[in-house]
């Protein structure tokens, strides 16, 4: 027994302290996992068609999105639950969360024996691996009765795995049960989610056909897996965790949020009964946003890389933006362009101060578009009112927001000195209010909107342009508009 536990020991020390890579643990994990989604196709052979049909067949495109979505389903499962037995390891045994994930992933080739195992036992025919019922009770998780026969042996290599390496790092009883109890919630949690989910669904009132399952759990492992994230980077390094978390930049993100739902507003009487009916994906919509807004304000460090996880982010993005539909990610992409085009070299136009302004404004009015096409609206046929004041009134706005007549890369009007400034800043935002009665055909916002332009600029004249009061306001007056277009 002695020589046993000198042999784990020394294992699992040669495992942490690899000098080889972390992203080459990660690669070979996702390599398992399609390895393992190859496999099971010998037990689910029936479901998935993997029939050849030609290029003008009707079935050409479905198939390839059924294919598709069944394999990042699948990868996504897994990726959710293996950070989550990370980040608890991690955790209960006070651990770097770089040498728990080199250890934990270096069992990633134990996945692959979940369908082989299938296939043996069953004499070659394969074994159903599906959802399993929570009625069932505990006898769901014995082979045979709920979960398969290797999925069953799996779960019996993590238990022992990970006691085995808590107890190691001389992890305390008690809180190496509190892990034990943890990664089986989750464990649970993950192997009955498509019930839960159909019994959420159904407390709350809501239809949904069961051909939408794939692709609302798709959606509920992308929301998982960006708090898995972040949570991930806090442990793994606080000093990049905290600037990440600075580069959301929350006060700038409010009223980007509120254009967002602005969008909804104005395609779809009721937006609040339509996002209480779609919370998820509205939800999901809403990490989208604001990690496009980490990306474009994320800070490098001093070599001028980005960092790993920023990478992992922009990934993330891309998936959840996928995992709404195909629109929201074709409005991704010129956003992406944008981020390109401001950040790297040999550009870098978010250098030309003005120009700059103009492009967030942009960025703004595509997230109006997202939240109009949110609520079922074609985006082409927005009013063309709206198209000129939402694409040139806040490039405008925010120009004049960042007048500064001290700064060293001074702007045109900035140019004047600080008094003309502020008079050409107070100006433009009493405009900006006063003009939106007129792009919202009604002349009743004029008793709302007048009062709050005039606040505006006496904000200006007494703080200078760029306080955070007029963004505030700002925030306060897309609220309000939200809430006017609900209920008058």
């Amino acid at each position: 027994m002695h020589k046993i536990r000198i042999w784990w020991e020394n294992w699992v020390k040669t495992i942490e302290d690899s000098p080889i890579p972390l992203g080459y643990y990660a690669l070979g994990f996702v390599a398992a996992i399609y390895i393992e989604n190859f496999l099971e196709i010998f037990s689910i052979f029936p479901k998935i068609p993997f029939k050849l049909f030609a290029a003008d067949d009707i079935s050409f495109f479905p198939q390839a999105i059924s294919i598709a979505l069944w394999h990042v389903h699948c990868l996504l499962w897994w990726v959710t639950m293996i950070l989550a037995m990370i980040i608890i390891m991690a955790v209960a045994g006070r651990r770097p969360i770089a040498a728990v994930t080199r250890f934990v992933l270096s069992f990633s080739l134990t996945v692959v024996l979940v369908p082989i195992i299938d296939l043996i036992v069953s004499g070659g025919k394969g074994i159903s691996i599906h959802y399993i019922n929570p009625t069932q009770g505990l006898a769901a998780f014995l082979p045979s009765k709920g979960v398969t026969y290797g999925e069953f042996a799996l779960l019996e290599i993590m238990t022992v795995v990970s006691v085995g390496y808590l107890l190691l790092k001389r992890t305390s009883y008690f809180r190496t049960l509190l892990a034990l109890a943890a990664i089986s919630a989750v464990t649970v949690a993950l192997f009955t989610l498509n019930y839960l989910a159909i019994g959420v669904f159904k407390f709350a009132a809501l239809n949904v056909a069961p051909s939408a399952m794939p692709t609302i759990l798709t959606r509920l492992f992308c929301i998982a897996l960006w708090g898995e994230t972040i949570i991930f980077l806090f442990l793994f390094d606080r000093e990049t965790f905290k600037n990440i978390l600075a580069s959301y930049a929350w006060r700038n993100l409010i009223p980007i949020a509120l254009f967002f739902i602005l969008g909804i507003a104005l395609a779809r009487h009721g937006a609040v009964e339509y996002i209480e009916q779609n919370l998820l994906t509205f939800i999901l919509s809403l990490i989208v946003i604001s990690n496009a807004w980490l990306l474009y304000n994320f800070k490098p460090k001093a070599n001028g890389t980005l960092w790993a996880g920023v990478y992992f982010l922009a990934a993330l993005t891309a998936l959840c933006a996928l995992a709404i539909n195909f629109i929201t990610f074709f409005i991704l992409i010129p956003s992406a362009a944008i981020i390109l085009i401001c950040r790297l070299k040999p550009w870098r136009i978010n250098r030309i101060r003005v120009l700059a302004r103009f492009i967030n404004a942009g960025v703004l009015y595509l997230v109006m578009l997202l939240g109009q096409q949110f609520a079922g609206s074609d985006i082409a046929h927005t009013p063309a009112i709206f198209n000129a004041y939402f694409l040139i009134m806040p490039g405008l706005f925010l120009n004049f927001l960042d007048l500064d007549a001290s700064a060293e890369d001074k702007n045109i009007l900035a140019l004047f000195g600080a008094e003309a400034a502020k008079t050409f800043c107070a100006l433009m935002i009493f405009i900006a209010f006063t003009a939106l009665p007129f792009v919202f055909l009604d002349k009743t916002l004029l008793f709302f909107m007048v009062p709050a332009g005039a606040y505006g600029a006496f904000l200006c004249f007494k703080r200078g342009p760029q306080t955070p009061a007029i963004v505030n306001l700002f925030s306060l007056t897309l609220a309000f508009l939200i809430f006017w277009l609900q209920w008058f």
